[in-house]
């Protein structure tokens, strides 16, 4: 679809920084998501203090934040069947998604996965299942439950699956699905 958009016909409604005094050398925010009237925002973290923010879709005040403490790398988030989903790397250089309740800001698990830091893709959430994509074309991914279960590395091209078109040489996804009901 071509489409155009004057500039003129917009306004803005409200904006966010990130918070003041805070010392990351970096000063970015990665790509959001959202939910539920709720934009879900994290930062571009170097070696710095990794966090979500869920703000107000319509007036941008803050709903709730949840801090993961220190990390190394903090990747843009992702929405599924009530969590959100962040990646990240802690500075002993481990990586896991950590699943946070999108309602509230709540902790509810966190799964290891491969990564190539310090920058993330989002993870792609898709009928109950997490995908994280990850070095040297590995996907980490974990049911709505948080169990893992690690990619297998293969020498074949990753099958389509339904919607989602994986391109890479050296991984296979495997898929899971839960019920929320």
């Amino acid at each position: 679809m071509n489409a155009q958009f004057d500039p003129a016909l917009f306004t803005q409604i409200w904006s966010w920084s990130r918070p003041a005094g805070d010392p990351e050398p970096i000063g970015g925010i990665n790509s959001v998501a959202t939910t539920a009237g709720k934009v879900i925002v994290t930062k571009d973290v170097y070696f710095g203090q990794g966090a979500v923010y869920a703000l107000n879709e319509a007036d941008g005040t803050l709903n709730w934040t949840y801090a993961f403490g220190s990390m190394a790398s903090e990747g843009p988030p992702a929405v599924a069947n009530g969590n959100v989903f962040v990646p990240t790397t802690d500075p002993g250089e481990r990586c896991v998604v950590w699943a946070i309740d999108a309602t509230l800001g709540t902790y509810q698990f966190k799964m290891p996965s491969d990564c190539q830091w310090s920058n993330f893709f989002a993870p792609t959430a898709l009928d109950g299942s997490v995908l994280q994509a990850a070095q040297y074309g590995s996907v980490s991914r974990a049911g709505c439950n948080g169990r893992y279960r690690p990619a297998r590395t293969t020498k074949r091209r990753l099958p389509p699956m339904r919607s989602m078109h994986i391109s890479t040489e050296s991984a296979e996804a495997q898929r899971s699905r839960c019920s929320t009901g």
